[in-house]
């Protein structure tokens, strides 16, 4: 039965790719993922958003039937060279493999790789003719899911770690941040400065990386060991300095949960907060010593820990808008331990009251906070990493469509 309808799908798209070529009179290119067995689940829909499909097309069709998802583009470009740019991506992109990339002429003559001198494609597994092991069953589809699986595992793990890595940059490049470091203004810091935090970013790129590919097969509690050796790696990098410890906390849940929502087809936020509904009740454990139990202990505040508890909800709704004004919309609202550990409460009002005054974005008004916060040492450092989630899940959220 699943064959029919497989047969029937194939011969639905055949009919619709000659229809549209008929239509346009121009070459059509059809883009499917190299994938045996079922092709609707979470790798198939994911490698498309990874690989760069945004072409100029003149029509587009996206398919998703008993075949997985398949597209279809109309190109007004000569279809040699449009077979020799797919052939690029085949070979180049680091999942061009996973790719099968079928080139049609404006008579509807579909090119392959030998009509332009290119050689067969080989197989994932060994180095024969992918052809000859596909007719011939020569690796088992366990055998060849699990090497698809191993190659989007690699991929997805250091793509995400650079968004990572990106999101802390952008975070960091933004100017007139109150007390904060930027490229020019160590802020309300005496202990970091730029070149400071970017050394620290570098060193939390390949811990990021062990998250993403943890967080495929370890459970919450395996993960949390990765954040720590993170730490321990920032501390180095910057001498003992803080620069980045709520943004591993940050960054780290929003990639365990993302991940584990990716595989099982969950919302991104009720996720979150399923996965730590519980981290709170960290701060009173003895052995655990931060300055967000410090702050807990004194006032009650649970912090950033708080926010991973409801799903990150400053993150969530601040996803729109210039980074400055999601800044301030976020420091208006946010019970910032950092502030609270250097100063109180009556600060901490202070910062909101004043962060809402400022979200006309009047330069001068903020250059003027700026100059009151660095004097009296306020510094907004759980909005700054709030807004790095923000931009963490601005560049991340398509791949869960």
């Amino acid at each position: 039965m699943r064959c029919l309808m497989i047969l029937e799908a194939r011969e639905k798209r055949f009919n619709l790719q000659k229809e549209l070529v008929s239509e346009f009179n121009m070459p059509l290119v059809v883009f499917r993922i190299n994938y045996p067995g079922s092709k609707n689940n979470y790798i198939v829909n994911t490698i498309y958003n990874l690989i760069d499909l945004d072409w100029d097309f003149e029509h587009k069709v996206e398919i998703n039937d008993k075949e997985g998802l398949v597209l279809l583009g109309i190109v007004d470009l000569d279809s040699s060279e449009l077979k020799k740019r797919m052939i690029n991506i085949e070979e180049n992109h680091p999942l061009g493999r996973l790719l099968d990339i079928d080139v049609y002429d404006e008579s509807f003559k579909q090119l392959s790789r030998t009509d332009l001198g290119y050689s067969q494609r080989k197989c994932l597994i060994c180095d024969d003719i992918a052809h000859y092991c596909i007719r011939s069953e020569k690796h088992s589809l366990y055998e060849v899911q699990q090497r698809i699986y191993h190659m989007f595992v690699e991929y997805l793990s250091s793509y995400i770690s650079d968004i990572a890595c990106e999101s802390l940059h952008e975070e960091l490049n933004l100017l007139n941040k109150p007390g904060l470091v930027t490229p020019n203004s160590n802020g309300a810091h005496k202990d970091m400065d730029y070149m400071l935090m970017l050394k620290s970013i570098a060193s939390l790129r390949d811990g990021f990386r062990k998250i993403v590919k943890g967080s495929f097969t370890l459970d919450l509690s395996e993960c949390k060991q990765i954040g720590k050796s993170m730490e321990e790696e920032m501390f180095k990098a910057t001498n003992g300095v803080n620069t980045h410890k709520g943004g591993i906390f940050i960054i780290g849940a929003l990639i365990i949960s993302f991940v584990k929502s990716l595989k099982n087809s969950i919302d991104w936020q009720d996720n979150i907060r399923y996965l730590f509904k519980d981290i709170s009740k960290e701060l009173l454990e003895r052995k655990y010593h931060s300055h967000g139990k410090d702050v807990y202990l004194k006032y009650g505040i649970t912090g950033v820990r708080g926010e991973a508890e409801k799903g990150f909800p400053l993150i969530f709704k601040n996803l729109e808008g210039d980074n400055l004004k999601v800044l301030f919309r976020i420091m208006s609202d946010c019970d910032d331990t950092t502030i609270l550990y250097r100063h109180n409460l009556d600060v901490l009002e202070k910062v909101k009251y004043d962060a809402s005054d400022m979200l006309d974005l009047d330069i001068s008004k903020i250059k003027k906070l700026d100059k009151e916060y660095s004097l009296k040492g306020i510094s907004p450092g759980g909005s700054a990493d709030l807004l790095g989630g923000v931009i963490f899940v601005r560049r991340l959220i398509s791949l869960l469509n």
